[in-house]
């Protein structure tokens, strides 16, 4: 049996030794990695918890908003606990202490300001949620958002159908858009259209899927957009050029199309109907007059719409029927500064001299049918105005030599086959009235500076 030197046996016991040291601490080290990572691991659960509670604090809120359409007073939209200020205080805040925590042991605390919780119309409310988050162990997680909001539009986009988009006759000019009120103030006169203040933001939409979804022939200054299904002809484009940009076209294109909330009415209208509307002796909601119109009774031509009234006419049971059907020299008389809204599930028959307002605004038409729907444009006229009839048919078949169409079209087909050439209002995008409220922005404030703005304001 061999004999090793007693120094020989020592080195490889220190070898050893220090090599299980080695180890040791290796493994020390992995369990520390192991257990930072852990921690940070619960960390960024508990922060993502945190900003989940933020976003439901927001989602109260808006609730809230959404509610103000339903409710007599603006603060019956804010019950208890919600507490809004009065008078000139037009904000409100509520704590949510009940919130259930992400984990055993974890408490959450979730604060909610608004800045104004009876806006006007086309005010921009903000919310601001701050959600606390204190974990079992270490130091608590706060997390701020600030959204803006604004009420969503019917009429935020141009030319949309929901099946089907035909520009393809031999329309003699352009698609395109302009802004009637580019000061974003309706006390000031609104500019008319012209080829100087021309700008490209309409969009020719269909969400359909597949075949083809939008078939177009001439300048389109703006956007062509499909859910998928193909699109055809035309040269799309900016402002400065007529050269076609695949770039404006796309093919991720959704909408939603609701049906049209048809108001309540305090005024009746039974043959004949009226030459002329308000007519005295009628009662005004606000500043709204509201019909509803005898079954099958339509609108003859010459009407006349009285200067700086809003009429409102419900004419909801005309399905067999054409509630306008003007031709010749016929027309529909809207008086400066006044307003006519149509809901209807008839037809109508737009040619002569069509209507005579000046801006897009001053004429809505809610096409109320959930079957055959049809509105037909012929003769030589201009028509101004904005067209919401989800499931109906719009049918373009005149337009003479310089036919236009000033204002918006929603539809579930849109079919042009005369020389009508289509100018979208941007400024018909902000009327949205009884529409509900949507995100504008949306940003977290992860800074000091930008947390410090609400400090007092979250101080409840």
């Amino acid at each position: 049996m061999p004999s090793y030197p007693t120094a020989q046996r020592g080195s490889v016991l220190l070898v050893a030794l220090l090599l299980s040291a080695a180890i040791g601490i290796s493994l020390l080290s992995y369990l520390q990695l192991c257990k930072q990572s852990l921690q940070f691991s619960q960390r960024s659960f508990y922060a993502n918890a945190a900003m989940n509670l933020a976003e439901i604090g927001v989602e109260e809120a808006l609730y809230c908003f959404n509610q103000l359409d339903n409710v007599a007073n603006a603060a019956d939209a804010w019950a208890s606990p919600w507490v809004c200020g009065s008078g000139t205080d037009t904000t409100a805040h509520r704590t949510f202490s009940t919130l259930p925590a992400p984990a055993p042991g974890a408490s959450v605390v979730v604060k909610v300001y608004v800045s104004n919780y009876k806006p006007a119309t086309g005010a921009s409310p903000v919310i601001v949620a701050q959600a606390t988050l204190t974990p079992p162990t270490g130091a608590a997680i706060v997390k701020m958002i600030e959204v803006t909001l604004r009420r969503r539009s019917l009429f935020a986009t141009g030319l949309v159908a929901r099946t089907n988009v035909n520009w393809g006759g031999n329309q003699k000019s352009d698609i395109d858009s302009w802004n009637s009120d580019p000061d974003n103030n309706p006390a000031t006169a609104p500019v008319p259209y012209a080829v100087a203040n021309r700008t490209a933001m309409c969009t020719v939409g269909c969400p359909t899927a597949s075949g083809t979804a939008v078939t177009l022939s001439g300048e389109i200054y703006g956007f062509a957009a499909s859910g998928g299904g193909a699109i055809v002809g035309g040269s799309v484009h900016g402002l400065g050029t007529t050269v076609n940009d695949p770039s404006r076209r796309r093919t991720d294109f959704a909408a939603t199309f609701p049906t049209p909330a048809v108001p309540s009415t305090n005024n009746s209208i039974v043959s004949p109907f009226p030459a002329t509307l308000p007519r005295a002796g009628d009662t005004a909601s606000g500043s709204v007059y509201y019909y509803n119109v005898q079954s099958a009774l339509t609108i003859p031509d010459n009407t006349t719409i009285t200067a700086s009234k809003k009429v409102v006419l419900v004419m909801t049971n005309h399905a067999s029927v054409n509630v306008i059907a003007l031709n010749g020299n016929k027309s529909i008389n809207i008086g400066a500064n006044a307003e006519l809204t149509i809901y209807t599930n008839g037809g109508m028959q737009i040619g002569g001299n069509g209507f005579t307002n000046n801006m897009p605004s001053q004429l809505i038409i809610y096409g109320t049918g959930t079957t055959a729907q049809t509105i037909t444009f012929s003769g030589n006229g201009d028509f101004t105005g904005i067209i919401y009839a989800p499931n109906a048919t719009v049918q373009m078949h005149g337009g003479g030599n310089n036919g236009n169409v000033y204002g918006s079209i929603t539809a579930n087909t849109i079919d042009m086959n005369g020389h009508y050439a289509f100018h979208y209002d941007e400024a018909v995008s902000k009327i949205n009235a009884g529409n509900p409220y949507g995100l504008a922005k949306w940003r977290e404030l992860d800074t000091l500076e930008n947390r410090a703005a609400y400090a007092d304001r979250l101080n409840f």
